[in-house]
C-alpha cells in the first residue's frame, strides 16, 4: 500500500542505496565467514519479531524479500551461515509473498494502463513465466550453493548487489 503511494524513482534509488549499504556491510564480514565454527544461540522471538516487520515493509515497498534483504539480515544481525541463510529466507517466501501479492492486487485494480493478464499491478502471463523457470533453477542453485566455498558465495552474493545498487540509483551509467 505504501509503495503504490509513492514515486516509482523514489522507490527505485532508495532500493539502490539500500542494497549498496547492504553491501557495503557484508564486504566487512566476509573475511570471518567460516572462522567461527561454534554453535551460536537461536535468535529470541521478539528480535525475530522485529525482523518480521521491519522486512515485510521493506519488501513490500521494493518488491524483494529473501535474497537481497533477508540473507543480509540472517547474516549479519544473527550470524547465520550462508547456506543457511539462503535455505531460511527461501523457505520464508512461501509465507511473506503471499502478502506483497494481495497488496499490489488491490492497490493495483483501478489503476489505467495495466498490461493485459493482468490483476491490479500483478501480471499474470510474466508472473507465471517467472515461477515456471524459477522453479527448477532455485533447485539447481541451491545444489550449486553447496558445492562452493562459502565465503566465495558470499563474495557473489556482494558482487550481484552492488551491480544491482549500481543499477536501481543510476551510478553504473554514469560509470
Amino acid at each position: 500500500t505504501l509503495a503504490a503511494s509513492l514515486p516509482c524513482e523514489t522507490l527505485k534509488v532508495g532500493f539502490g542505496v539500500f542494497v549498496l549499504i547492504i553491501s557495503v556491510r557484508m564486504v566487512v564480514g566476509i573475511r570471518s565467514e567460516g572462522a567461527a565454527t561454534q554453535t551460536l544461540p537461536e535468535p529470541r522471538i521478539p528480535h525475530l519479531v522485529v525482523l518480521g516487520t521491519v522486512m515485510g515493509v521493506i519488501a513490500g515497498l521494493t518488491g524483494l524479500g529473501g535474497g537481497a534483504l533477508m540473507v543480509p539480515a540472517l547474516v549479519l544481525l544473527f550470524h547465520f551461515p550462508m547456506v543457511r541463510a539462503v535455505a531460511t529466507s527461501s523457505a520464508a517466501i512461501v509465507f511473506t509473498a503471499p502478502g506483497g501479492i494481495i497488496g499490489y492486487i488491490v492497490n493495483g485494480l483501478d489503476v489505467p494502463g495495466r498490461l493485459p493478464y493482468s490483476i491490479g499491478y500483478v501480471n499474470l502471463a510474466i508472473g507465471l513465466a517467472l515461477m515456471a523457470l524459477s522453479i527448477p533453477m532455485a533447485q539447481l542453485g541451491a545444489r550449486a550453493a553447496h558445492s562452493i566455498d562459502a565465503r566465495k558465495l558470499r563474495l557473489l552474493f556482494v558482487v550481484l548487489m552492488v551491480y544491482t545498487g549500481l543499477r536501481m540509483t543510476g551510478l553504473l551509467d554514469l560509470l
